[in-house]
């Protein structure tokens, strides 16, 4: 509250005055900036730009929590070359995060071993429930086709996403509590596929176990291909199941964690081999000493969410996932920072398309919406001979229907 209520003639009126604002620092682990000005209500984030951007035609790969899904929804929807968690589904933990990307990078084919039955329908722990099936031989052909389309996605891409959700992680026990991984300890579950709390024994993962996790899973990705682009982020989505404390505790860790792979990476890319506190919690005061690789990024929508929105009108109904208006908020910052000039403008003319597409007419046979539809149609044609990457099939389908013969 910067303001306070006066009497004038008998009449209360707000009289403001400027707000305080403590003045910012940029870490250069994050590089993101506050920016507040005086008589500003809010403070505003500045995203840094990226140095590497991305272009239409490139392949962003994008794997981690349901945050990491409505982004990438906003990429296919305007028609970017996108792989949405393709390979083993939304997961939220640093670790079973770090075992997919790993999986994808080496190939590590899907066997008999990783599937459980429960409930009528086969799972794999390390795979979403979208993945189940009743079949178990149709199980395994849908998840190993999958990994194997990943692994050529990732061969060839030039961005990856990577989102955290939470440091809080469920260890399967087996039914009668003996630990039962093929490696005689506990398994970090990408999933618990409604099996009784009693299979499953839940703790907070530490900084340096997901560092290390994360940190190998990323090099062998950039071994595959060395040109990859990593770009790091934190859900701002809100795990209130686990408890308002324990929510913050856990994205307090998973801060620590991002920053902490980002300095070793950086390290490792500078011919450098961390060692003794260099692994641990001292990563997050060096990183702010040491000049980051250029392949590895952070964009702060945790941050955007939390110190910038900052208010419940930018949550949904449930006050835990941000509404669309903050994912739109969200969206125009990844796109200041991450997006280049062409791939700004390929976004506007898919938006374009869309929207001409979504029109529905009071009259579907009038002239004017039929030579509204053939000129849309020409305008595809246009579009897929300068954007052959561009699928706009179901586009020409839906405005080819409403022609009149």
């Amino acid at each position: 509250w910067n303001g306070d209520l006066r009497s004038q003639d008998g009449v209360f009126v707000e009289k403001r005055r400027p707000a305080f604002h403590r003045p910012a620092t940029c870490g250069n682990a994050g590089r993101a900036c506050f920016k507040s000005q005086a008589g500003s209500f809010r403070t505003e984030v500045t995203v840094p730009s990226l140095p590497y951007k991305l272009r239409p035609e490139q392949l962003t790969l994008m794997l981690g929590s349901c945050f990491t899904e409505n982004i990438g929804e906003r990429l296919r929807r305007d028609k970017f070359r996108v792989d949405i968690n393709s390979a083993f589904g939304i997961i939220y933990n640093p670790v079973s995060l770090a075992d997919s990307l790993s999986r994808i990078a080496t190939l590590q084919n899907v066997t008999e071993e990783d599937l459980h039955y429960h409930q009528g329908r086969w799972h794999s722990f390390a795979h979403h429930s979208r993945f189940s099936k009743r079949n178990k031989e149709e199980c395994l052909r849908h998840m190993q086709e999958s990994l194997t389309l990943a692994h050529e996605q990732l061969q060839t891409g030039s961005f990856l996403f990577l989102t955290l959700g939470t440091s809080w992680v469920y260890e399967w026990q087996g039914h009668d509590g003996a630990l039962s991984s093929s490696t005689g300890g506990s398994l970090v579950v990408g999933n618990c596929h409604k099996y009784p709390s009693s299979s499953f024994t839940k703790r907070l993962l530490s900084v340096e176990e997901s560092v290390e996790a994360l940190v190998a899973a990323i090099e062998l990705a950039r071994k595959i291909n060395p040109d990859l682009q990593v770009l790091m982020t934190i859900s701002p989505v809100r795990h209130l199941a686990d408890g308002v404390v324990e929510n913050c505790h856990s994205k307090a860790r998973l801060v620590c964690t991002v920053h902490n792979v980002m300095s070793q990476l950086a390290i490792r890319g500078e011919g450098g081999t961390p060692s003794g506190e260099t692994n641990k919690l001292e990563n997050v005061r060096a990183s702010s000493r040491q000049p980051l690789g250029d392949w590895v990024h952070y964009f702060p929508a945790y941050e955007l969410v939390l110190d910038d929105l900052r208010d419940y009108r930018f949550y949904e109904t449930d006050m835990l996932h941000p509404s669309g208006a903050a994912v739109d908020y969200i969206w125009s910052k990844l796109q200041d920072s991450w997006f280049h000039s062409s791939a700004v403008e390929f976004g506007k003319e898919m938006g374009r398309l869309r929207r001409a597409v979504e029109h529905r007419p009071f009259d579907a046979e009038n002239e004017v919406h039929q030579a509204f539809i053939k000129r849309q149609l020409a305008t595809i044609a246009e579009l897929q001979e300068r954007f052959p990457f561009a699928d706009l099939s179901s586009e020409k389908v839906s405005l080819s229907r409403q022609l009149v013969a």
